[in-house]
């Protein structure tokens, strides 16, 4: 993400541009992709983990950061420019048990961190500047990160940018001068799948709703396309009866509403198996004791090196 807006900035500087004044609108190509509210049926407690972390128009680094916490309650970002809120009540105790818990705007969109429990005191010879706990949490509005970073890159060229503010929104530019794309879906798909980050598959399943040109929100005209694949996938290996087994309420897979029988994935596995993007889908999951979120399971049984599986882990929840 920096080196992008640090080529953002390059390009603005090889344009001629010495000062920048008024303000900066960061657009998205549809406002629907910040649709970020968490799916009916999620379990809060997820929401508080990266892998739970929403899809927005503009992610970056997977949407988290790590988050340091202080002796004085005090909390502090590892990049100095996230202002996302958080607020701590903390005190020294036995055990390192700090709680992390969302905070939600009536849209069910975290608005802020709060930190509770205790931290065990590290010793003497830590510094007193030191965080007594981290964890790694969702930053929540990460356009605010994008315009931090493109304001910073600006400035490190040259540009005068003094009283410049950054807005983001959706909209359209007839002739933008400065354009960033996303990244592509080879690009990706091995983080999605080998390393399990729920926010790339809440994000594609939204760009299915957005290609498919179905009015409403993304998330149920994804869901209404994904069903419709699915049905007709079965119906391929004659197993249509069996798209009664396959409910899917979001593309994260956060909530327990999703639900698969093991007769409707097979035969779906079945159904892909001879379509020419298979390879490509059999490479993308992970290898059983060597890479992604397999890497320490199976390790020294006949699976390792073997088995090639996608996991699917809720809390108190796990399965390949």
């Amino acid at each position: 993400m920096v080196n992008r807006m640090r080529e953002i900035a390059a390009r603005v500087k090889a344009a001629g541009v010495t000062r920048l004044t008024g303000k900066l609108r960061l657009l998205s190509a549809d406002a629907r992709l910040d649709d970020a509210g968490i799916p009916v049926g999620t379990d809060l407690e997820e929401v508080a983990n990266c892998w739970g972390a929403m899809a927005r128009a503009f992610n970056v680094r997977g949407n988290c950061a790590l988050l340091g916490l202080y002796r004085t309650n005090r909390t502090q970002w590892s990049d100095a420019l996230i202002t996302f809120p958080v607020t701590a009540d903390t005190r020294e105790g036995s055990a390192d048990a700090v709680r992390v818990r969302p905070a939600y705007d009536n849209g069910r969109a975290v608005i802020e961190w709060r930190l509770s429990g205790t931290w065990k005191e590290p010793g003497s010879s830590v510094p007193q500047d030191r965080p007594v706990s981290s964890t790694e949490l969702p930053v929540g509005d990460t356009q605010e990160w994008y315009g931090a970073h493109l304001l910073r890159e600006l400035q490190a060229q040259g540009i005068q940018t003094r009283g410049v503010t950054v807005e983001s929104g959706a909209g359209t530019l007839e002739s933008p001068r400065f354009t960033l794309s996303s990244a592509s879906w080879a690009q990706t798909r091995n983080r999605m799948v080998k390393n399990s980050e729920a926010f790339l598959a809440d994000a594609y399943h939204k760009a299915v709703g957005l290609k498919s040109g179905r009015s409403g929100g993304l998330r149920q005209a994804a869901a209404e396309v994904t069903a419709e694949k699915v049905e007709a996938w079965l119906e391929s290996v004659d197993a249509g009866d069996l798209s009664r087994q396959v409910r899917l309420n979001d593309g994260s897979g956060m909530t327990a509403r999703n639900q698969v029988s093991a007769s409707a994935m097979v035969a779906v596995l079945t159904a892909w198996k001879n379509a020419d993007w298979f390879t490509s889908f059999h490479n993308s999951m992970a290898i059983a004791g060597q890479e992604g979120t397999l890497a320490s399971r199976f390790q020294g049984s006949p699976a390792a090196g073997k088995v090639r599986a996608k996991t699917g882990t809720l809390n108190n929840i796990s399965n390949l």
